[in-house]
């Protein structure tokens, strides 16, 4: 069953939710552009799970470690009862978790009797790069960082295009579109073109952004001060390249 993000309605004129074994939601979504949860969406998932007795699980493959150390959990302060990790976690290396409460873990094989088994489970060499990926995010502030490079680059994107830009911690994208854009359909409304004539326009200045209205641009520790003039400026060029062919900048 499908309901609405950012619509608590939807999720609750589903019928037989006392039938409900989970709810899962990407806390954030990423790959329809960069949309946040609604003040109080999040909380509202949880409340309908403890009403139903049924489990929330985070899919925080993409934000956790981008937005909090904790994800989008601790950054929205709301506790799935499972979430599922991936890719920060590695440092580079390919590496997929799964986490959750006590009382939930404990059933998983060996401790309990519910079997997950895996080729590379465990791997020692991704282990340790895992490892050692959230120390050097604990003792750098690389999260801190990359966010505030995102956020400079969000505002340029604002202030040259005049269009509504979506940022949360490291992850942002430009909605080419005059609505303001907080749930998937109005994301899908956009004007798809536009976006891939700012694309290449960017390409032909010397950055490489999200290749698609519906993916996001993510900033990370490496970015400095000179990517973000590099950056600042190809915004400034492609943003009166692509708005000098057309008549119009929205959908």
């Amino acid at each position: 069953l499908v309901a609405s993000f950012n619509d608590l309605t939807s999720v609750e004129k589903i019928e037989r939710k006392t039938e409900f074994a989970a709810i899962m939601v990407e806390p954030v979504i990423v790959n329809l552009g960069c949309i946040p949860p609604a003040g109080g969406f999040l909380k509202g998932l949880r409340d309908i799970c403890d009403e139903c007795g049924a489990l929330l699980i985070f899919d925080e493959v993409i934000t956790c470690f981008r937005l909090a150390p904790g994800g989008a959990q601790e950054l929205f302060n709301v506790v799935p009862d499972l979430a599922t990790l991936g890719k920060v976690i590695g440092g580079g290396f390919p590496i997929g978790a799964f986490v959750g409460k006590a009382e939930i873990m404990k059933l998983v094989a060996p401790a309990g009797k519910v079997y997950q088994a895996g080729t590379f489970c465990g791997h020692p060499v991704t282990m340790a790069a895992g490892l050692a990926t959230i120390k050097t995010l604990e003792r750098q502030k690389t999260i801190e960082r990359a966010s505030n490079f995102a956020r400079k680059v969000a505002d340029v994107l604002r202030r040259e295009l005049g269009l509504p830009v979506n940022q949360v911690a490291s992850m942002f994208q430009v909605f080419f579109t005059e609505r303001n854009i907080s749930s998937t359909d109005d994301a899908r409304k956009c004007d798809k073109a536009a976006f891939m004539r700012f694309h290449r326009a960017l390409l032909k200045n010397g950055v490489f952004a999200a290749p698609s209205q519906f993916e996001c641009w993510f900033t990370s520790a490496a970015h400095a001060n000179e990517d973000f003039e590099i950056t600042k400026k190809a915004i400034a060029i492609a943003s009166n390249e692509i708005f000098k062919a057309t008549s119009s900048k929205c959908g």
